[in-house]
């Protein structure tokens, strides 16, 4: 059973991650007239968030389990 909540997490951390990238914005427009390789940062905050609370969330649970 935990085998297929596993999958289920991967799947859709996988679909979340793949879709925010997707729909980055490549051109930051307002007349920016720098790298045209650049991407604005903006877009990539929600996917660097979620990032940071599941590691977040799996190394504190391992740890408060080694503590058991």
């Amino acid at each position: 059973m935990k085998n297929i909540q596993n999958k289920i997490r991967i799947t859709f951390l996988i679909t979340l991650l793949s879709a925010t990238t997707v729909f980055a914005d490549d051109d930051p427009g307002f007349g920016y007239e720098g790298d045209p390789g650049a991407a604005p940062i903006g877009d990539y905050v929600p996917l660097m968030l979620l990032v940071a609370v599941g590691l977040g969330y799996f190394l504190i649970r391992k740890k408060l389990v080694k503590q058991v």
